[in-house]
């Protein structure tokens, strides 16, 4: 018998700088903790994943998006960081934005959505990849490293 009470759906972005190697990082203060994740977050419900990619980048970013194609979707068990007996399923997508350019002069720049949010363009070159705090996460980000080399 599952101990599971729910799943958990989420959605992540990659997002890549329109003129330079780089790829957009979340860094969010969450108590005394910091989490390092690509942006995105949490499927509503009633909502598709697609709708809530857009609702996530309007809401973190202010900026809409396009959600160019899947990249990866988690493939094992994952347990929620927050509530272990939560099972997460995440889905990955390579995204673009006309709007890219409006936040590709900033290294550094404010979540629009909550205090402690910051959004950071970093190289991939010398991508802190065992910095992130989803497992889910760094294997996407190992992919997408190798896959530049």
């Amino acid at each position: 018998m599952s101990t599971h009470t729910q799943w958990n759906l989420r959605v992540y972005l990659l997002l890549m700088h329109p003129s330079q190697p780089m790829l957009l990082v979340s860094k969010e203060t969450i108590g005394e903790r910091v989490y390092y994740k690509l942006p995105g977050g949490g499927v509503e419900f009633g909502e598709g994943i697609a709708d809530a990619a857009a609702r996530e980048a309007r809401e973190e970013l202010g900026i809409d998006i396009q959600l160019d194609q899947p990249y990866y979707f988690t493939e094992y068990y994952l347990p929620s960081l927050f509530k272990r007996e939560d099972q997460v399923v995440a889905f990955y997508y390579l995204a673009s934005s006309a709007q890219l350019a409006d936040i590709a002069h900033h290294t550094t720049f404010e979540a629009k959505d909550t205090a402690g949010h910051t959004f950071e363009w970093i190289p991939l070159a010398a991508f802190p990849f065992h910095q992130f705090t989803l497992a889910s996460d760094r294997i996407v980000l190992e992919r997408l490293l190798r896959l530049q080399a």
